[in-house]
């Protein structure tokens, strides 16, 4: 993808040409970075989106792409996705030994298993840095959970959520966590590591 060209890139250009599409393409890509971690429900739904655009290549294949052509690209992107998603992983927990922590990394979409896993760290962990996704705007438990167990948690997110919707902008966990870090990629856990780090040693 990167270094191509826009003529290289079709299906790039086609969504570009509208801004209805180029809205909707950076909200299914931010919904990506921030909610869709866990490469099982990732490739599920990557599944379904390719599965429905399939349909009008090949009712149209030279509007974009021969399906032959598509079928290659969206496999390419699909691989280039999880592997992305793994390295990030690796990455936090790379960087968290270099600070001097150590660390895990744990995903869940069940709101069960976050409470079950904030509750936890009152014995195993100093601090936490959460990504609560979708569950930042509107889950007063897990706001209740981290309230309870009386350990510093940093909020992140991948995007920046103020500039969002704007049912995005409110977050019900940011009262019981020490700061919010938001807007910055894949930094926004480095950062939040070395908000904890300053806070553990003053």
């Amino acid at each position: 993808l990167s270094g191509a060209s826009e003529s290289d890139r079709p299906m790039w250009s086609w969504i570009v040409s509208s801004e209805e599409y180029t809205e909707q393409y950076h909200t299914v890509y931010q919904q990506f970075i921030t909610e869709y971690f866990d490469s099982g429900k990732f490739e599920k739904e990557y599944d379904r989106v390719v599965n429905m655009i399939r349909e009008y290549v090949e009712k149209d294949p030279s509007a974009i792409y021969s399906v032959s052509q598509f079928d290659t690209a969206t496999a390419r992107l699909k691989q280039f996705c999880l592997l992305r998603a793994e390295s990030i992983k690796k990455q936090i927990l790379a960087y968290a030994e270099q600070v001097g922590f150590e660390a895990d990394v744990f995903q869940s979409n069940h709101e069960g298993d976050l409470i079950d896993r904030i509750h936890a760290s009152r014995e195993n962990y100093c601090g936490a840095v959460i990504n609560a996704g979708a569950f930042t705007h509107y889950s007063y438990a897990l706001r209740d959970a981290i309230a309870c167990v009386q350990i510093p948690y940093v909020e992140v997110h991948m995007s920046n959520i103020h500039a969002r919707e704007e049912f995005r902008h409110s977050s019900v966990i940011a009262p019981v966590c020490v700061g919010q870090i938001a807007g910055f990629g894949k930094t926004s856990y480095f950062l939040g590591i070395e908000a904890l780090k300053e806070l553990y040693h003053g």
